[in-house]
């Protein structure tokens, strides 16, 4: 599957994972969630806020971060306890993020 339609089109519709689906990989609790900031056209982007919309979570001694997600997806806040396979949020194009794609740091 192609990456986008067309070459490197500004809407990030257009990409193939914008609007995928992000599940918890396990069991824990939200550290840190925000998910109000904008998507940007490619390949604009947020160097201020450079993690966009995202999520940390805390998985016993890990804290995953899961950055440049959707404008109004993400799906917990700060202090919720999530299992494995919860919904936490999508894939987006908020912050440093000049192409939709998902940042995900341990």
């Amino acid at each position: 599957m192609a990456a986008a339609s067309g070459w490197l089109p500004a809407d990030p519709a257009a990409y193939a994972i914008f609007g995928a689906e992000l599940r918890a990989p396990c069991d824990g609790r939200m550290i840190a969630a925000e998910g109000s900031l904008p998507d940007f056209d490619v390949p604009n982007e947020n160097h201020v806020n450079r993690l966009g919309n995202h999520v940390i979570l805390g998985c016993g001694a890990a804290e995953i971060v899961f950055a440049h997600m959707r404008q109004g997806s993400v799906a917990v806040m700060m202090g919720d306890q999530v299992a494995v396979g919860d919904r936490i949020g999508e894939v987006g194009n908020s912050g440093a993020s000049t192409e939709p794609h998902l940042h995900v740091h341990a």
